[in-house]
């Protein structure tokens, strides 16, 4: 399972935002059977035992630290906070 990235994302906050929606509606379309199968990486199966796992720490704990970072970066050049 690899989902589409599309352009990445830039400074812009929206970029970030509209990059997550679209891609938390490819997840939810997706058939609950391809969440359930287990991790093919043998170094993370242990921590994320299915795909549905992974998902859900992607789209919300990586993800944080990445606008996180964003916002910092942002801070640094005078562009305002992202939150």
């Amino acid at each position: 399972m690899r989902l589409p990235l599309e352009g990445g994302v830039d400074s812009n906050p929206g970029s970030a935002a509209r990059e997550h929606a679209r891609v938390s509606q490819i997840v939810k379309e997706l058939d609950p059977s391809v969440l359930a199968q287990k991790t093919e990486s043998k170094e993370i199966s242990s921590i994320f035992p299915t795909k549905g796992h992974l998902v859900v720490y992607v789209l919300t704990s990586h993800e944080a630290t990445h606008l996180g970072q964003l916002s910092a970066w942002r801070g640094g050049k005078g562009m305002g906070l992202v939150f």
